[in-house]
């Protein structure tokens, strides 16, 4: 890997394409079929993830590193290790000594070295974090400095942003930059640290001001600061899995920052934070890679293992638990690639929903699939001498400490809201006034006599013009969803108007339906895509499009009527009331 330059391509890749926002113009009951054009690596690119997938396995072979083995301590020792096979460069620009991958081949290459998800939590933070905000946000002087030592691995820089009241809500920042002649003074401390015992240096985000009024930080700015500076000071936290992890806490007291160590622009941190969402998607592909070889040793013991003089693989609910584990899975290989793709692919991608969908959905998978397997293991699998018992506990650290399920909810709902409220304005104003409107009320009094859920005979489907024909059905089933969605949109608008921000029940209903249609359009394009091309084994990306199609159809007409419903016939008001 360390000596592997990039071959070179068949063909020239070809310039990125401008597309609109897919999962917010969904709200609008509107389906991009652009998206149904599933992504693959050209055969140049997967001649060198391949490569490297090779290289990083022979590694983890030689250090005896498997999903099942106990993992190693993330040291300065083993540092030295991984900076001989050459991981450390994968996405930093040529020119500073780096690979420069794709964000789909990156997610290729964390389900190898994912096998141990401390080694993950490392990698994941230098190569995704670290190495892409220097790349993309910091000045010439600081990349000509610190990336070819980045690239090399002799350089590891922690990165510090979490607080104890500041996760992903940096509105809760409490760590200050105060300006102070020619330098900024910070104070204060940062939590979950990652690779603070093996770092050099520190990446801090601090909030320059204070509004007063509510604490809202005026402005966040991103600092390069160095773990030797006077004031600073660090402990390792005790975590209960991902025991290799380098999780540290880091405390700031006065300590001096020259205004040349500010990364990107000054006040411009927020930004930074949302532009490193490459990081959140390696996250699933490190994921889909834990749990298929979760899922391969559950199937083993499912045949191996006999109750009342049969394999349990014979019985139909254990094979029920192993197909539910195997649709979730191809599901989040699906979303992940996919994203991926409009990450590198599209210029000025607005992904920010589709990624906090793939956050969300890997995060449940990863449970989903969890429990799953334990149906199926039993008692086996909380057994220390038993080999599953480390996944167990290390899986749940990325849903625990990332953002949370609820907040990931209300950020696709919001954000997919403001960004229709425009489309709906005129519709919203006449409905909430109809006494002004006398006209339109009638028209909608008497066009509400329709079905909610009919839809219209003139209306002329598209996605299975884009579709292999053998998925027509799973294709007529997201168009439909898709018009509810659009319904369904305007009618949360017009009942609660600007009082949708306190509706969190309903926001999360709306969200959940825009996981399912996303899932559903990846999916579908993926399955099409095994079809048109041949793959072997492509009847089995069938079954799971009709599976996922149906369940996801099924899922999302529930959810509407609870909409529909909401807050007084589907018990929303009751519960309410019960906490109050």
């Amino acid at each position: 890997m360390k000596e592997k330059e990039r071959a070179i391509r068949p063909e020239p890749l070809p310039p990125k394409m401008k597309m609109e926002p897919f999962v917010k113009n969904l709200f609008r009951g509107k389906i991009d079929p652009h998206i149904f054009a599933f992504p693959e690596l050209d055969q140049g690119a997967l001649e060198i993830v391949d490569d490297m997938k090779l290289e990083m396995e022979k590694f983890l072979n030689a250090e005896n590193i498997s999903t099942f083995s106990p993992g190693p301590r993330i040291s300065s020792e083993f540092i030295e290790k991984l900076k001989q096979v050459g991981i450390f460069k994968a996405n930093i620009p040529k020119q500073y000594g780096g690979l420069e991958l794709s964000c789909t081949e990156m997610i290729a290459l964390a389900e190898v070295y994912a096998k141990d998800l401390s080694l993950f939590h490392t990698l994941n933070t230098h190569v995704h974090y670290i190495s892409s905000l220097f790349s993309n946000f910091a000045s010439e002087e600081l990349k000509e400095k610190f990336l070819p030592s980045l690239a090399s691995g002799d350089l590891q820089i922690g990165f510090a942003l979490w607080e104890e009241n500041a996760g992903v809500d940096v509105s809760k920042l409490n760590c200050t930059a105060d300006f102070f002649g020619s330098s900024f003074i910070l104070t204060g401390k940062k939590k979950w640290v990652c690779n603070g015992g093996i770092a050099d240096k520190f990446i801090v985000f601090a909030a320059e001001e204070k509004n007063p009024i509510g604490g809202v930080p005026d402005v966040v700015t991103c600092f390069l600061v160095d773990k030797h500076a006077e004031g600073v000071s660090a402990r390792s936290m005790d975590t209960l899995g991902v025991n290799g992890y380098n999780a540290w806490e880091v405390t700031f007291d006065k300590t001096v920052v020259p205004m040349e160590n500010i990364i990107g622009v000054q006040g411009e941190g927020l930004s930074i934070l949302r532009s490193l969402i490459n990081g959140k998607l390696t996250l699933t592909g490190a994921y889909a890679g834990l749990l298929r070889d979760l899922l391969n040793a559950t199937v083993h013991h499912a045949i191996n293992k006999e109750t009342f003089g049969k394999p349990l693989i014979e019985y139909h609910i254990v094979q029920q638990h192993l197909a539910e584990a195997a649709t979730r899975i191809y599901a989040l290989e699906s979303i992940s690639f996919m994203t991926a793709d409009l990450y590198d692919n599209v210029e000025d991608p607005d992904i920010e929903v589709e990624t906090a969908i793939v956050k969300l959905h890997s995060s449940e998978t990863l449970l989903f699939v969890l429990q799953k397997c334990m149906a199926v293991l039993g008692s086996d699998a909380y057994l220390k001498d038993k080999p599953y018992e480390r996944i167990l506990r290390d899986a749940l650290f990325s849903p625990m400490v990332e953002s949370s399920a609820d907040s990931l909810r209300m950020t696709i709902a919001l954000h997919c809201l403001s960004h229709v409220g425009k489309n709906f304005q005129e519709h919203v104003i006449e409905r909430r006034n109809p006494l002004f409107y006398p006209a339109k009320a009638l028209k909608y009094m008497y066009t509400k006599q329709m079905k909610f859920f009919d839809i219209d005979p003139d209306y002329k489907a598209v996605v299975h013009e884009h579709c292999h024909p053998s998925l027509e059905t799973p294709a007529e089933l997201l168009e439909k969803a898709v018009i509810l969605l659009g319904r369904c949109t305007e009618e949360t608008l017009v009942r609660w108007g600007k009082d949708i921000d306190d509706q969190q029940m309903n926001l999360a209903r709306l969200a959940d339906i825009a996981v399912d249609l996303y899932v559903s359009a990846a999916v579908l394009a993926r399955s099409s895509r095994a079809l048109s091309i041949g793959l072997r084994n492509c009847d089995t990306d069938v079954n799971m499009a009709f599976a996922i199609g149906l369940e996801a159809s099924k899922r999302v007409d529930t959810t509407v009527k609870l909409l529909l419903d909401s807050p007084y016939c589907n018990n929303d008001d009751d519960k309410n009331n019960f906490i109050n």
